[in-house]
Formats: structure tokens, sequence, C-alpha cells
């Protein structure tokens, strides 16, 4: 038994240090913006800012007069009510008739064979004038002079595609938790330094800010269409871009963006059921089970090293793994500002992280799909269409 135990702990150091490795290069790589004043330029591109959004009254009122307060020369808005059932739609209106930079569009149907957010997106693309197109969510909050310092940066290292990483506001423990271990997890799988290199197939996105330049998207893909099934919709954006000969960056904007990701873990695991059976499971319930089994184990093996009676070279792999896990997270952590207590909890969120799993294995398996926003979409028709492949 502790010959098995400390096989294990060599497996889960080896596995840790990896990621440990891969945080480090992630941060070290990802530059962080700082705030930026509209004097940095003598002539502004224009951007519209396109904000999806189904069922957000609770947000979208205020995201959307945060914009109308923006003086960044050029801006407008393209608001897109998906089939909303509360005072969505009525609230855009609001903001349309106070402010003449923003446009509304009112979606009553979801046209068969796409995902409602890419289909808004979709819509808002069509009639897009601008140089440069921010897809946001309707409950990101931008620090003035954001839109400024990301559209210098893209400028600047001339981008296609700019994709920035919020801080995260506190959405309590069991919820912070899971966020800090499913994004430590995915720092070895995303190989996020990769991402800017236009010699390597890795690409990124994160659906809370993705700024396109529009001539590319127009002009030199497909266009979303390419994506009307992609529930990865954000780093379907990011492939779509660099598959055709476009450049992309990702950065840390924690000081300009901030995002409340989501109310609570309830919430998180009921809202992110697709992410783990199409995006991570492909669809299927024995590989959406089997990566739950993973994060579990992974998060729990180096505790292994506090059992007794462990052999000398069983204590060294655990106290290596244990280091390295609480190390990897500690990065991720800091990185993005949160508190560095935080990685603490990486155990207890890959426990978290493998119970989300699990439940979108049982329901996708049964069910044979996934709900998402009150449509239905089955197996058979997403994995055909999946572009984004982790």
């Amino acid at each position: 038994m502790a010959i098995a135990t400390s096989v294990v702990l060599a497996a889960a150091a080896s596995a840790w240090c990896w990621t440990l490795v891969a945080s480090l290069r992630t941060a070290a790589a990802l530059p962080h913006l700082a705030p930026l004043s509209h004097d940095a330029r003598a002539d502004w591109p224009t951007v519209e800012v396109v904000i999806p959004a189904r069922d957000e009254a609770a947000d979208i009122g205020d995201t959307l007069a945060r914009f109308a307060a923006s003086d960044y020369p050029g801006l407008g808005v393209i608001a897109v009510n998906d089939r909303s059932t509360d005072a969505t739609g009525a609230l855009m209106d609001a903001a349309a008739s106070a402010d003449p930079r923003v446009r509304v569009i009112h979606l009553d149907t979801l046209p068969e064979g796409w995902i409602g957010k890419v289909n808004a997106m979709a819509r808002a693309t069509s009639i897009a004038t601008a140089d440069w197109l921010l897809f946001c969510d309707a409950d990101v909050k931008f620090a003035p002079g954001a839109i400024a310092t990301t559209v210098d940066a893209a400028e600047r290292a001339g981008l296609d595609l700019l994709t920035a990483f919020p801080h995260m506001e506190p959405m309590g423990l069991a919820a912070d938790a899971t966020m800090v271990a499913m994004s430590t997890l995915a720092m070895v799988g995303g190989r996020l330094w990769e991402a800017a290199d236009p010699d390597k197939a890795t690409v990124a996105g994160f659906g809370a800010f993705l700024l396109v330049r529009s001539a590319h998207l127009q002009q030199r893909t497909p266009g979303l269409e390419w994506l009307r099934l992609e529930v990865a919709d954000d780093v379907g954006m990011g492939l779509l871009i660099k598959r055709h000969g476009g450049r992309i960056g990702v950065y840390n904007a924690a000081s300009i963006l901030s995002l409340r990701w989501y109310a609570s873990y309830r919430e998180m695991a009921r809202r992110m059921e697709k992410n783990w059976f199409v995006i991570m499971g492909r669809c299927s319930a024995a590989r959406t089970a089997a990566i739950g089994l993973l994060a579990v184990v992974s998060g729990l093996a180096p505790l292994l090293v506090a059992l007794p009676g462990l052999p000398w070279y069983g204590v060294v792999t655990g106290a290596i793994a244990l280091v390295a896990q609480l190390g990897a997270a500690l990065v991720f952590v800091r990185w993005l500002g949160r508190n560095p207590l935080l990685a603490l909890t990486v155990p207890l969120g890959c426990v978290l992280v493998g119970a989300m799993a699990f439940n979108a294995a049982w329901r996708g398996g049964r069910e044979g799909g996934v709900r998402w926003r009150d449509t239905f979409y089955p197996s058979a028709l997403l994995r055909d269409a999946q572009r984004v492949r982790f």
C-alpha cells in the first residue's frame, strides 16, 4: 500500500510541477495593461461595443450607462436583446433614446442551427461599421480609459484580436475555490504563452472581452456563421481569427476590467454544464466523467503525503507535489490580484470541479445533449459542428 501511494504521489508531483511551470510561463508571457489616457494617440480608430444579452436586466442598464459616460472618440454600442423575458429590451431601448450612439437589435426567434449568443453576435456584426468590434458580456465593468488602453495595445502590437482577463470579483468560497482550481489546471492545457506566436496553433479567447479588428473578421474570415453551433464561442473567435492569418494577443487587464463571473457555485455548476459536456467532454458522458475524476484525483493526491508509514521517497515526492500544487495556484491568484490565501483552496476546488463534471456527464448523457437558454441542442448536432477541441 505504501509503495502504491508513493507511485501516486510521484505522478502527482510530476503533474503539478508541470502545472507550476505552465503557470509561471503564462504569468510571464501575458502583459499587464495599465490605464492609458486618450492623449496617447493623435487619431483613434472607431469602436463599436457589441453586447449580446438575454435576461440581463440586473446589469444591462448600468453597463450601458458606463459606456454612455465614456469619452472615447468614435464609440458606438450595439446592444442585442436575445429573446429576453425580463426588462432587458426595455432598458436597452431607454439607453438608445438617451444616447444616439446606442443601437438596439431585438431578436424574437432563434434560427435553426445556431446557438443564441453566436447568432446575436453575428446579427450585430452585420450592421457594424467601426474599425474595431468589442464583444463583451453585459456584466463586465470597465474602468475609465479601459477602451483606449486596449485599443492602443492592439494597434501598437498589430493585432487582429485582443482578449483580456478581468479582475475576478469574490463569488463565495465554493465558487472562488472552483475558479482557482479550474483556471490553474487550464494553464496547462491552454498553453496561453503560445497564443501570440503566429507559428503556433494555440488560440485563446475570454468571452468577457474580445476586441476584434472588423476588417479582418468581415473580409478575411468566413464570419461568425463558421461558429454558429460553437459552444466555446470565445475561444472559437480566436480560432477563427488566427486560422485565417490574424494575430491575437492575450493580456492581463485586472486593473481596468472586473467581473463577477457567477453569483454562486450553484449558478456556476448549472451554467457550465454545457462547457463540461460539450467543450471538454465532446458530448461524451464517459469522457466528461473521466475528466471530472482526473480533477478530483489531481486535487487530492498531494494530500496523501500526510498518510503515516510512507517511505522517504514517498514523503519527498508528496512534499514536492503539495508545494507545486499550492505554488501553481498562488501564481494564478497573485497574477489576478486576489487574496493569496485563495491558493489554499485548490484541493477543495478540484473536488468541486469534479462534481460539476460528474453532474454534466450524468445530465448530458441522460438527455442526449444540453439545454442552454431554453433551447435543447442534441449531442450529435453539437459534436458535428464543434470547431474548438481540447
